[in-house]
């Protein structure tokens, strides 16, 4: 769902005549507006001052002046005797800096004011970049069937804060690898911000480096073993890539076509698509992971996915160390559930989750769901206008333990193949706006860990009521013709990125274990426990208990009246819950119905009881275990 843009709006700004002359004159009402845009709690930081201090003022009266107000120093900047410093919680800028005004240390104290950019990118299409800043303007709209898209507006400010992001930082040369179906390196917003191999020579038809691949010069094609970094024939969905790439990484002020998340990064092209039938093989991924740590990537973004679990697909991402950015999926259901509708003719489902690798348990995946330009979860702008309701119009996934944040993902406009530029739809969409975002971090913190990219970015999010509401898509025997409107907590953050906020961020942990997966299970060490689950925000949970192998043993789950929750069995070794290799027994009855589960254990070890709430339901359980023989 698609749309070339052929044009962009082009704003003008015009000047007020503004008079002066004596009190009560434009000029003095004028004024007055200034101080009271000023002293708006909107134009400066909340919870934080910046304070001078008199050049008489030593160490020990600089710490009694924060003491007194209960402040910490939050950054310190020596040569001009000043500091940073969070106020605790409940007492206002304005109450703060009156009382250290009172102190004879301080030469002054005033609220951490915003600035705000005098000019924005000269790149043609800017205007239809809502996600990277959103004035409420009119931007392109991707279409829905085959009725042209008429473009549309959103909320102002719903977007990353990218030109305030980019007022500190632009990329430095950040390294980010784009693993998908290939990219046009000759694009005029691509060309220049793309990485170069050190130890490849361009065009000399020589394996310099002694690894397989000549002229690996700007990437690799895995799907083929090859250096083309693009298909040719084309085939389905070869675009895909370079609309990626654009997100991440397209040229600043060019004055041509559009501009990326972080446009002074570079793009690392790893195509893992065949040029057969466009199959990207987990294969052709893992030889594109370790090729992106081989080379020093640090972020990978992958706008990809499927309904398979895969151990090798799983272990790559782990042991690559990268931080890879995962969309989330576009079949409006919940990844920390297992559902599928719609079974084609090959017996395959036609909607699925979890999918993978968004829903793997991986400290350093970082999984994105999309957004639109109201900040809302992700449904088609032109289905919508259509007349069509939220619900049946949504794509996005989500999951409260298995996506991490939203960002724009509806209405995305970037780059294709052949020097053009389309508007597209799609977690895919999302995805490289973090890739790109998580980019502006590491080149501000050079040091930071995957895990701590993650944690600034998550750290970081806007948290807009109205992610809080999810439009559930038509899935027959999940939710009915009409599909369904819920609220709720969908992802770990319940936010939306922000770049400029993620550049200061705090990097502690984002994402502690939960007992709703393997790796947080609780020991069920008595007969008997209880618990509780609450669809979206406590789908799951996972208790262990270790059975001895030729002993049966039974788990029942008491379901109260009203309720319906399922309960599965995972063999001894499980990575996670939905992983099939450790799939042992389960018990799924619609309604209050007990569900029992009987087997004799194949093996001694530790066995992994899972109890999971069906949609839309919320309660407390009994499990209860016995040894029968």
């Amino acid at each position: 769902m698609k749309r070339a843009v052929l044009c962009a709006a082009t704003a003008v700004l015009v000047a007020a005549p503004v008079a002066s002359g004596a009190p009560g004159s434009l000029a003095t009402r004028g004024f007055q507006a200034h101080l009271d845009l000023a002293s708006s709690s909107a134009q400066y930081v909340p919870g934080e001052l910046i304070v001078g201090f008199r050049t008489t003022a030593e160490r020990g009266a600089m710490r009694r002046a924060n003491a007194r107000v209960g402040a910490r120093v939050g950054a310190r900047f020596p040569a001009f005797r000043m500091q940073l410093v969070k106020l605790p919680h409940g007492l206002s800028v304005r109450d703060a800096a009156r009382a250290y005004r009172r102190d004879p240390a301080v030469a002054f104290a005033e609220p951490n004011y915003r600035r705000y950019p005098t000019a924005l990118p000269t790149d043609a299409l800017f205007s239809d970049l809502w996600a990277l800043n959103n004035t409420g303007q009119s931007h392109a709209v991707s279409d829905f069937g085959t009725t042209t898209g008429a473009p549309a507006s959103g909320t102002a400010d719903a977007d990353i804060d990218a030109p305030e992001a980019w007022d500190l930082q632009t990329g430095n040369g950040t390294l980010v690898a784009v693993i998908d179906t290939g990219v046009d390196v000759s694009h005029p917003d691509l060309a220049t911000q793309l990485w170069t191999n050190p130890g490849e020579t361009p065009g000399n038809g020589l394996d310099d480096e002694g690894d397989g691949k000549i002229d690996d010069v700007n990437g690799w094609d895995f799907g083929d073993d090859d250096a083309s970094l693009l298909a040719s024939p084309p085939f389905s969905g070869y675009e895909h890539g370079t609309h990626v790439a654009g997100t991440i990484a397209a040229a600043l002020d060019d004055t041509t076509g559009v501009v990326g998340v972080c446009p002074g990064c570079k793009i690392m092209a790893l195509k893992i698509a065949t040029d057969s039938d466009g199959a990207l093989d987990i294969s052709a991924e893992i030889a594109a992971l370790a090729y992106a740590k081989l080379k020093g990537a640090k972020i990978a973004n992958l706008s990809l996915g499927g309904p398979q679990w895969s151990n090798a697909e799983r272990e790559a991402i782990r042991q690559s160390g990268l931080l890879a950015v995962v969309s989330a999926g576009n079949d409006s259901l919940d990844n920390d559930m297992a559902l599928a509708s719609d079974l084609n003719r090959d017996g395959q489902a036609d909607i699925f989750s979890p999918a993978y690798p968004a829903a793997y348990t991986l400290g350093n995946i970082l999984t994105v769901g999309a957004s639109n330009h109201n900040d809302e979860n992700g449904y088609l702008t032109e289905c919508h206008a259509l007349g069509n309701s939220k619900p049946l119009c949504a794509f996005t996934n989500w999951g409260h333990d298995s996506v991490d944040v939203a960002a724009p993902g509806v209405d995305i406009t970037s780059s294709v193949p052949g020097g053009g530029w389309e508007t597209w739809d799609g977690t895919s969409m999302a995805a490289p706006h973090v890739s790109g975002l998580a980019a502006l971090v590491l080149a501000q913190n050079s040091g930071f860990t995957a895990a701590q990219l993650k944690n600034a970015v998550m750290r970081s999010v806007e948290k807009p009521t109205s992610l809080r509401t999810v439009y559930f898509n038509a899935a027959p025997g999940l939710t009915g013709p009409g599909g369904t409107t819920r609220t709720g907590n969908f992802t770990r953050t319940s936010g939306r990125v922000n770049a400029f906020n993620a550049l200061s961020a705090v990097t502690t942990n984002a994402t502690p274990q939960t007992d709703g997966n393997v790796d947080g299970a609780r020991t069920m060490s008595t007969a008997q426990v209880s618990g509780s689950v609450a669809w979206p925000a406590d789908v799951n949970d996972v208790f262990k208990r270790k059975l001895t192998r030729g002993h049966t043993y039974r788990f029942r789950l008491v379901v109260p009246a009203g309720k319906d929750y399922d309960l599965y069995v995972w063999k001894p070794g499980a990575k996670e819950v939905w992983q099939p290799s450790k799939f042992l027994r389960y018990s799924a009855h619609a309604g209050a119905t007990d569900e029992v589960v009987t087997f004799k254990a194949g093996t001694t070890g530790a066995y992994y009881i899972h109890v999971s709430a069906w949609l839309f339901k919320s309660g407390r359980y009994t499990l209860k275990f016995a040894r029968l023989a």
